[in-house]
């Protein structure tokens, strides 16, 4: 929940408590849950080295205690590894659970499959397999009432139409995925999906539009950033490709 409104410090610091609880306890699905969501937070916020760490150690857990699992940290994994252009180690986490389908009963695994070939797809270049992989986890992801992440399939879709140039396509999915947002009261991608927005707006010559998009989303990571309560993270995650391109800005710190 702290991550969805935007305070990903405390969102951060409750997984690492959690964590150590489940070790002390011996809860080994937890701690590969929580783990796999911090590494995959870390990345978001640029801090790869601590993101590679942590999901090093949950996918050593997942292999050893829990191998049913070990799909859902190597998603979260390669998704992490998108984020730090990294799409070697990605592909490769990837083509380890190729056969997994999520249809075994673990229904937000096959979910989180879903997102991590959609992203990879799109940061391989393949925008209409991005797409269809989109489609396909978000109708997944519908279907079994794991509604939050709709928002992240509507934002996949939105960058590769975008890419592809159907700037229509690109605009239905941006503004479906805001909408989401604003009615969950979530920021989690909303700053991305408001980024997208922008782009298709100066695309269409909507410069006004383009503006006050980019502006809401750098007030949304403004508040992702003082969250954090370090100058390291608030630097690497405004350096980050991601905070660069919905804002925007150029430099590091606001």
């Amino acid at each position: 929940m702290s991550a969805e409104r935007g305070d990903w410090g405390r969102a951060i610091e409750t997984c690492e408590s959690a964590i150590e609880y489940g070790a002390k306890g011996g809860f080994v699905a937890g701690r590969i849950a929580l783990g796999s969501l911090l590494g995959l937070i870390c990345a978001m916020v640029g801090a790869h080295d601590r993101a590679r760490a942590r999901h090093a150690a949950v996918l050593d857990l997942a292999r050893g205690g829990l191998p049913a699992w070990y799909a859902w940290p190597a998603a979260d994994a390669a998704r992490a590894a998108v984020r730090r252009g990294d799409l070697d180690a990605a592909g490769s986490l990837l083509a380890e659970v190729a056969a997994e389908t999520g249809k075994s009963g673990r229904a937000y695994l096959g979910v989180e499959l879903a997102m991590a070939r959609s992203e990879h797809a799109l940061a391989t270049g393949d925008a209409q397999s991005a797409i269809r992989l989109a489609r396909a986890g978000a109708a997944q992801a519908r279907g079994r009432a794991i509604l939050p992440l709709l928002k992240d399939f509507d934002l996949a879709e939105a960058a590769a139409s975008l890419r592809l140039g159907d700037r229509g396509a690109a605009r239905a999915a941006a503004e479906r995925g805001i909408a989401a947002s604003r009615e969950q009261g979530s920021v989690r991608v909303l700053w991305e999906l408001l980024g997208v927005l922008a782009a298709v707006s100066d695309a269409e010559g909507r410069a006004d539009e383009a503006r006050r998009a980019r502006e809401e989303a750098a007030v949304i990571v403004d508040r992702i950033a003082a969250s954090l309560r370090s100058a390291a993270l608030d630097d690497s995650f405004r350096a980050t490709d991601a905070v660069r391109v919905a804002t925007g800005r150029k430099e590091a710190r606001a």
